[in-house]
C-alpha cells in the first residue's frame, strides 16, 4: 500500500478543519471588495478543494485501512 495513504485524518481533525475553512470563509467575508478579497478567497477555494479531497479519502481508506489494522 502506498505510504500517501497510510495516514488517513480522523474525524474530529477533520471536524477541526472544517470549522477552520468556515472561519476563514467568515473573515474574508469582513474584507473589503477588493484584489485582496479576492485573493483571500482564491485561497480559500483551494484549501476548501483539498479538504474535500482528504474527506472522501477518508471516507474510502479509513474503512479499508481499519480492517487492514484488524487482520493483523
Amino acid at each position: 500500500m502506498s505510504e500517501r495513504y497510510d495516514i488517513v485524518p480522523e474525524a474530529s481533525e477533520l471536524k477541526e478543519l472544517a470549522q477552520l475553512l468556515q472561519n476563514l470563509l467568515e473573515t474574508a467575508q469582513r474584507l473589503p471588495e477588493g484584489p485582496d478579497r479576492q485573493s483571500a478567497f482564491r485561497e480559500i477555494e483551494g484549501f476548501q478543494r483539498r479538504l474535500a479531497t482528504l474527506i472522501r479519502r477518508s471516507e474510502h481508506w479509513g474503512p479499508v485501512l481499519a480492517q487492514r489494522e484488524h487482520e493483523r
